[in-house]
């Protein structure tokens, strides 16, 4: 309302538009039509609010789940419930939503088939899952609280390998899809076997995702997990369980003995293992600008000694496998380009050295034949499908 007012008076301040003022004034006067609706009863205003919402620009669905169960808070307490609401939706801002799906896929554990405020209704609120009102809004703070200590990781008391492991699945792991599973485990257990359960579910997941699953296959085996974690009676049940424990290992390897460049799992393989490659003492700080570099060039000059140590039917073998990839911070990707192994070796070795442990091929390696790759694609396979 109040930019509105701010609008006309900008547009009426224009002396030639000073002269449409009285008939602006005849209009506002006799054409708009204003209605107020009001109760005296806050659950009936709610109510109002919830259908009058559906008149007009849809809420979201965090806004209407909001006026639910802050109707159901009593009087002396709703201010207090409502800014705690409001404070847990800052901390996720436009993810609120997002995040209010992680807290009913905890409790419904399928897949979602309508919208978020109807899940809520019928199959949480009417199975009497959750109770509207204090119990939701407590719960969704609880629910908060783990989250940003261990996916946003506040808790700095966090290991490393755990810290260093969230990192890399939030920096490349495109889906949230296992987060609901984390939370319920710690949920239930705490902090036992924590580190245990997320290698574990980190495993299945991007298994799935490099084995191509479809999305829908990926929430039903997540789902499945999150089963297990209800009806178990400690950690190590769940950690020695099936829907947790299915990963197909021998296809995983074949499929990442194929070329992987270009598939949308490629930077987060590679940051897995590099993960993979760090000691526990070692903590990740960032992953910003990060970029995949060939070694072997996709595109050699024509003098180049690529050209005769890799003959055609090598080259096309190895320059998008694992082996000839590494992760390259943006500083120095653009200076290593198409040049042959020793001049990529004095340009990378020249300045700041890079973050990823395995670029220390350029320090350790004097040459980038067949040989070396075989052995390189060997270890990395042998780590990866661990």
């Amino acid at each position: 309302m109040a930019n509105a007012i701010l609008t006309i008076q900008e547009f009426f301040s224009d002396v030639v538009k000073k002269s449409m003022l009285y008939d602006f004034g005849v209009y506002v006067g006799l054409c708009p039509v204003f209605i107020c609706v009001s109760s005296d009863d806050k659950t009936d205003a709610f109510r109002l609010f919830t259908i009058l919402n559906n008149r007009g620009i849809p809420l979201a669905n965090a806004d209407i789940l909001k006026a639910i169960n802050i109707a159901e808070v009593g009087k002396t307490e709703d201010d207090s419930y409502a800014k705690v609401w409001e404070r847990v939706e800052s901390d996720h801002g436009e993810d609120f939503d997002r995040f209010l799906s992680i807290i009913r896929t905890m409790f419904v554990q399928e897949k979602a088939r309508k919208n978020l405020v109807d899940e809520f209704e019928e199959n949480i609120y009417q199975k009497s899952l959750l109770k509207k009102g204090k119990d939701t809004i407590d719960y969704i703070e609880k629910v908060n609280e783990n989250y940003q200590k261990l996916i946003n990781l506040s808790d700095k008391n966090l290991s490393n390998d755990y810290t260093n492991l969230i990192t890399i699945m939030n920096t490349a792991i495109p889906s949230k899809d296992w987060v609901a599973p984390l939370l319920a485990f710690y949920s239930k257990f705490g902090d036992v076997d924590l580190l245990k359960f997320l290698k574990k579910l980190e495993f299945k997941f991007s298994s799935d995702w490099v084995l191509g699953y479809t999305p829908t296959k990926r929430i039903e085996n997540m789902n499945a997990i999150l089963k297990e974690i209800k009806k178990s009676k400690s950690a190590s049940d769940v950690l020695s369980s099936q829907p947790l424990c299915d990963v197909k290992v021998n296809d995983l390897r074949d499929t990442l003995n194929c070329e992987v460049y270009g598939k949308s799992f490629a930077k987060y393989i590679l940051l897995k293992y590099e993960y993979l490659l760090l000691t526990d003492t070692a903590r990740i700080s960032n992953y910003k600008s990060v970029s995949i570099e060939h070694v072997l060039p996709q595109n050699p000059k024509k003098d180049s000694k690529w050209l005769s140590d890799f003959d055609k039917d090598a080259k096309e073998n190895w320059t998008h496998k694992l082996a000839n990839l590494l992760l390259i911070s943006g500083r120095k990707n653009p200076s290593l380009s198409n040049y042959d192994f020793q001049e990529k070796k004095s340009r990378y070795l020249t300045g700041k050295i890079d973050i990823f442990k395995s670029s220390n091929i350029f320090a350790t390696h004097d040459k980038w034949d067949i040989e070396t790759l075989e052995k390189r694609q060997k270890q990395m396979l042998d780590e990866l499908a661990k």
